[in-house]
């Protein structure tokens, strides 16, 4: 139901989300970005959560967006967690930049199954270096350890679901080219932007003869 800066009709369909009513399944669908961005969408977020604390599912698709303990969003959702009954988080790729972006995700879903410090846990499992960067010393990883351990310690907690146990489908599915024609507002807009990048383009290479 949430839309950022919505019509007061939309602001109305959110409230009519709080009175709590035992007899009636509610849905509230948002942005994950608008949690930690926008105080407003947070506050209805909050809300919602409190009048229904105890009896509310939050599912965090793409939680990777949470991989980082000290992000702003991070920190606003886990503001979220304690007032849940049940808390899911579902990603294709939950580790993009190694294992270290498990912490915050699990400490999410399931809190205190990786510890309660992701000092604590980084030191376990991640082998780090002292690097130079002209006087100045920063620790860095350069290494992990231990991950099959680290594997064992999330398996009771996640299961994992390839493609091709979901979806009954080719091993490649194509498909035909297709041409859209721009409307008059957007070939102008093309044209603009096409024209103002060719003479940038000219402008810079003026410059440097």
């Amino acid at each position: 139901a949430w839309r950022g800066g919505g019509t007061r009709a939309n602001r109305d369909e959110v409230d009519r989300l709080f009175p709590p009513d035992p007899c009636t399944m509610k849905f509230f669908a948002m942005n994950i970005e608008a949690v930690g961005a926008s105080e407003r969408a947070f506050d209805i977020a909050y809300e919602f959560v409190k009048r229904h604390k105890g009896r509310v599912k939050i599912s965090i698709d793409e939680s990777t967006v949470i991989k980082n303990p000290q992000a702003v969003r991070t920190k606003s959702v886990g503001r979220l967690r304690d007032m849940a009954g049940y808390r899911r988080i579902l990603s294709g790729q939950p580790v993009p930049n190694g294992p270290m972006d498990l912490f915050s995700q699990m400490d999410w879903a399931v809190p205190g199954s990786l510890g309660s410090s992701f000092y604590a846990f980084r030191a376990r499992y991640a082998i780090m270096q002292k690097q130079f960067f002209g006087t100045r010393a920063v620790q860095q990883i350069v290494g992990y350890r231990d991950i099959a351990e680290l594997a064992q310690r999330i398996k009771p907690h996640s299961f994992r679901k390839r493609k091709d146990e979901c979806l009954d489908l080719p091993e490649q599915i194509y498909t035909p080219l297709r041409y859209v024609e721009l409307t008059d507002q957007q070939r102008r807009i093309y044209t603009e932007v096409r024209d103002n990048a060719t003479s940038l383009i000219s402008s810079v290479e003026g410059s440097e003869d």
